[in-house]
């Protein structure tokens, strides 16, 4: 079988690292006859294992910006796929323009599906964004021979395409993200507890409450706040806020976004995880944490709730006394920290790349079969 992969719109996030992991679990498990042909960006196929089954394909276009990529999808993508006799077009990044099918794509954002709450947020440019992103993507759903929903939220939220779909949610980077194995017990003003939070800056992240939470901690708590993310994603207000905040029993340290191994290294460094989050599909970052075995404090939006179980040690979303009282909890207790730790490693392991790989593939053969 001819399997054509558009990855024209994929170049960093989830869709890369998923598109790193299929490819790299895939050489075990295809057949002798089946070949994958790859568009996008020399970026991203450079990223991709060299592999004698698959054929990378890029231009001009798909190394120019958004418009022109979209541009050459749109009119010329659905003529190379029918030149090289592709038997069906794979799209992960969630948004294909070509017309072509049979077509099985991903959904990768919960975002155009939460529209009220990036209102409420008043992001309105973001609003406008995912609104035409809704749009798009319910067009691409409706033609779709088959849909990846990567959690059950995620589908719950699109239960008009159940019929064709299938949830196969992401794996862990378990060479990278190993479990980490000391675990401090006290703290003090010369030795803070050290909460790390990865994420974009954008409103849904809930960065204002966590600040809130921080500040109303009690005097006697020592805290050393990392927030890791790309800082263009946040607003001037809320930078503004972070520099600004000053606590004598709080540290906050801003970071720009890391590559995977620093961010590794910041994991080891780390006493307990916050996720914030409003919205979210499969969080890659709360998957990482709970991977490393560090204690997290989370959201008790959905996914989150999916992700983490019965295992999870969740505050109340738009609550900051609750977000507070649940930190003071985990820096009290060692006991605690330990035991929420070890719960999330075990949890970890259900979340494997190859059985990722292997389902999506056979979902892909399945699906081309019945159209």
């Amino acid at each position: 079988m001819k399997i054509a992969v558009n990855a024209t719109n994929i170049s960093s996030g989830g869709g890369l690292n998923h598109l790193l992991n299929f490819f790299e679990n895939l050489e075990n498990n295809i057949n002798e006859n089946d070949t994958i042909f790859l568009w996008g960006s020399n970026d991203v196929l450079n990223q991709i294992k060299d592999l004698s089954f698959v054929k990378k394909h890029t231009n001009w276009f798909l190394n120019s910006n958004t418009i022109f990529r979209s541009i050459w999808v749109l009119f010329f993508f659905k003529y190379y796929l029918k030149k090289n006799k592709c038997d069906v077009l794979y799209n992960p990044g969630g948004i294909d323009l070509s017309r072509f099918k049979p077509l099985i794509t991903m959904s990768r954002s919960m975002l155009p599906f939460e529209l009220k709450s990036i209102f409420r947020d008043f992001d309105f440019y973001l609003f406008i964004k995912m609104l035409v992103a809704r749009l798009i993507i319910e067009i691409n759903f409706r033609y779709a021979d088959g849909i990846i929903f990567i959690s059950n939220f995620a589908l719950s939220r699109n239960k008009k395409f159940k019929h064709k779909s299938i949830v196969i949610r992401h794996g862990i980077e378990k060479a990278l993200f190993r479990k980490k194995e000391f675990h401090r017990s006290l703290f003090s003003k010369a030795s803070p507890i050290r909460i790390i939070y990865p994420s974009s800056f954008f409103g849904y992240k809930n960065h204002k409450l966590l600040l809130k939470s921080i500040y109303s901690l009690k005097k006697n708590k020592f805290v050393e706040l990392i927030l890791v993310g790309d800082l263009k994603t946040a607003n001037k207000n809320l930078l503004n806020r972070i520099k600004s905040f000053k606590k004598d029993n709080v540290q906050i340290r801003l970071i720009h976004s890391l590559n995977q191994t620093e961010l590794n290294d910041l994991y080891d460094y780390a006493d307990i995880g916050i996720f914030a989050s409003k919205c979210e599909n499969l969080p890659n970052i709360l998957l990482e944490m709970i991977s490393k075995g560090l204690p997290v404090v989370s959201s008790n939006y959905g996914s989150n709730v999916e992700v983490l179980g019965t295992n999870g040690f969740y505050f109340k979303m738009n609550n900051f006394r609750d977000l507070r009282d649940k930190i003071e909890l985990l820096y009290n207790s060692k006991k605690l920290r330990e035991k929420i730790s070890k719960k999330n490693y075990v949890l970890s392991n259900s979340y494997d790349w190859e059985k990722t790989t292997i389902e999506t593939f056979n979902f892909i053969k399945h699906r081309k079969k019945y159209v």
